[in-house]
Parts: structure tokens; C-alpha cells; sequence
């Protein structure tokens, strides 16, 4: 039986959807941004006058102490549970006090704790309550945990399953995961290695039966991405190959072997000597200030790989309009796919508003019949 899959803006609208009104457990590989989620929530206009904790819960950091401590009333002879702050209820923001703002959390990791923190953490799940104190009305408490296919530890009773809303968030695709990349202003050489290489992209759930690869050997025909079966000390994964992004905006200085180590360690072997053997390229690459100085003359990358680099070199570093009309111009002289690929990216990201009042732009993108 295959299994829905949503897409991280999926996942984001229902979670806007239904939250308040029952828990979400966000269930996905590792490294595909399920905590990315959260932060992504927390920005929007919906969620301004919520009492937002300021990172997600690693319930694996949790013990009994750290969800509720007991408090001795000696008057009234009885005691009390009071939560820790971490959950952001307290006598001045709970159910019933004036005042209040609904709470947003996210409960990460929950599938991978002891069945005694699931047990303390199921009241807050089920009912936003720790103890006595209610979170007040509109709050909204997500979850997240990894695949139990992965091996990684992640497992929660039926009855627990069956109190929340279950969806299972997908690995972006190639084409969304270098959209994202764009937008986030990752380093461009690490965009165009996933555009070259859309297998890093795949999961390994597409190579089980049922899936799209079924039949074929995932060892042999992605040794790239995550492998349930084999000893693996780093894959790719949309988490690890923003690593090697951070590696490569600071890898100035470095010596090769350094570098390679580096990245290799981000993402496995396989995928870190092939994003090496890209970077050999890089010698082609038209130097910026050489472009924005002579677009008409600058020399051009004589292989496939290197323009493609250049194309996603110059969607990174372009900001002003001055320096859209020249980028244009040493477009026009690349053709082909490296035009190709220059065009569909910056149409598909927000650096489409630079490029949409420079002159030949209309033309170009009618030309790849790409309709805005």
C-alpha cells in the first residue's frame, strides 16, 4: 500500500490547518527539514501573537524533572505539578487567566525517547496540559520523529499513534531543494552539484518495493543517499549538503586534502569526491568583477559543467538591476543548456523581480516559453 507524502509546503498548510485543533506528528528521514518546519511557522503573520518557544523540544533531552516538578503545599496538604518553563506554561499564561497567548511548540524526536517520557509527554499531546496548567485556548503542539524503516529508534505505541494526526513529509525533489537553495542564498557551486546530480534527491524508500526504483540495487545505483542496509558514516541528505554549503563559503585557505575531508565527512565518499571532482572546474569560471566590467567580451567556460556553474554563480550574486543587464548579456553569449538552466532557476526564484524590467529579459524567458 503506498503512503501519502507531503512536500515541506504541504506539510506547512496543515499544520496552519489543523493545528489547533489536534496534535500533528510530523514523521520523515533524517535531513529533510522537519524541524525547519517550525522555524518557518514561527515567521508567519499567522502565528505573530502566539508565545512561540524559541527552538524545538529535543524530547531526547528530556527526563522525569525536566517535564514537571512536584510542588509541596503544606497548608492545603497536597502537592502539585508544575511544568518546566521550557513548555511555556506557567501560572501567568494557562487556560482561564486573562491575558494569556496560545503556546506553539514543537515536540522533536518524541518516537525516540523512553516509553516513560512518551507516558509523561501523551497529557500534553493529547490535551496541551502538563499537570493542572491547560495551554490556553489556540495553542498548537507539532511533533516530529524519523521513518522506523530508518533504524534509527523511532517507535510509538498504537496508542499514541491513533491520538494524532500522522503525515509523512517527503525529501524535497531536485527542483524544489535548489528553488529553496536560491532563495536561501546557499553556495552556488553546491546548487549546481544537485542539478547535476538529481539522484542525491532520491530516497531510499523509492528503491523498496513499491517505489519508483524498485528492483534496482541502491547500493550500486545510489551510493549517494542514505542506505538502511549498509554502513554508512555520512550521506547526502537536503541537511548535509547545506553543511557542505557552509563549508564552501569558508573554505578559503584550505588545502585540497582539507577541503575534501571536510566535505566528505558532510556527506559520505561517494558524494563528497564527486562534488571534489566538480570543483575542478571551477578554474573556469568567469571571475564577477570580470563579467560585471566586460559582459560583452568576458571569456566564456568551455565545458558544460563550469557554465553551469557560472549560471548559478551569477543568480547567487546578483542584487541590482545594473548588474542584471550585464549577466544578461554574458548569458545570451553562453546558449544552450547553460542558458537553460540560467533561466529556469532565476524564473523560479525571488531574484526573478532584478531581472524582470531588464531589456531582452521578456524576450529570453518567452524563448524558453516560460509564461510568469
Amino acid at each position: 500500500m503506498s503512503i501519502i507524502t507531503l512536500n515541506h509546503k504541504q506539510v506547512v498548510e496543515a499544520v496552519q490547518a489543523v493545528g489547533p485543533y489536534r496534535t500533528v506528528l510530523i514523521e520523515g528521514e533524517h535531513g529533510v527539514g522537519k524541524s525547519a518546519i517550525y522555524g518557518q511557522l514561527k515567521t508567519l503573520p499567522s502565528f505573530s501573537k502566539f508565545l512561540c518557544l524559541e527552538r524545538p523540544i529535543d524530547c531526547t533531552q528530556l527526563s522525569d524533572g525536566s517535564i514537571w516538578m512536584p510542588q509541596v503545599d503544606k497548608d492545603k496538604g497536597v502537592s502539585r505539578e508544575l511544568p518546566n518553563e521550557r513548555f511555556g506554561l506557567h501560572s501567568g499564561n494557562r487556560k482561564g487567566v486573562n491575558g494569556s497567548r496560545p503556546v506553539f511548540m514543537m515536540l522533536d524526536e518524541i518516537a525516540k525517547v523512553p516509553q516513560y517520557v512518551k507516558n509523561m509527554l501523551a497529557p500534553l499531546v493529547y490535551e496541551h496540559r502538563i499537570g493542572d496548567f491547560i495551554a490556553p485556548e489556540g495553542s498548537i503542539i507539532i511533533a516530529a520523529t524519523n521513518l522506523s524503516d530508518e533504524g534509527l529508534g523511532d517507535t510509538l505505541p498504537a496508542h499514541i499513534r491513533d491520538r494524532l494526526l500522522l503525515i509523512r513529509m517527503r525529501k524535497p525533489t531536485q527542483p524544489e531543494w535548489c528553488n529553496w537553495a536560491i532563495d536561501e542564498e546557499l553556495h552556488p557551486n553546491i546548487i549546481a552539484f544537485v542539478k547535476l546530480n538529481p539522484k542525491v534527491m532520491d530516497s531510499f524508500l523509492d528503491y523498496e518495493p513499491g517505489g519508483e526504483f524498485a528492483g534496482k540495487d541502491l547500493a550500486r545505483d545510489n551510493p549517494y543517499i542514505f542506505n538502511p542496509r549498509a554502513m554508512q558514516l555520512s550521506s547526502a541528505s537536503p541537511r548535509s549538503l547545506h553543511a557542505v554549503s557552509d563549508v564552501l563559503f569558508n573554505a578559503r585557505g584550505l588545502d585540497d586534502s582539507t577541503l575534501e575531508a571536510l566535505i566528505v565527512g558532510a556527506v559520505g565518499e561517494p558524494t563528497g569526491k564527486d562534488i571534489m571532482a566538480m570543483l575542478a572546474f571551477q578554474s573556469e569560471v568567469t571571475d564577477w568583477d570580470d563579467v560585471m566590467t566586460r559582459p560583452d567580451t568576458a571569456k566564456i567556460p568551455k565545458s558544460d559543467i563550469g557554465q553551469i556553474m557560472q549560471a548559478y554563480m551569477f543568480i547567487s550574486r546578483t542584487k541590482q538591476r545594473d548588474e542584471a543587464e550585464k549577466v544578461l548579456k554574458f548569458t545570451r553569449r553562453m546558449g544552450g543548456e547553460p542558458q537553460s538552466v540560467f533561466i529556469h532557476a532565476m524564473a523560479r526564484s525571488t531574484r526573478i523581480s532584478t531581472f524582470a524590467t531588464v531589456k531582452g529579459m521578456a524576450e529570453m524567458l518567452q524563448e524558453h516559453r516560460i509564461y510568469l
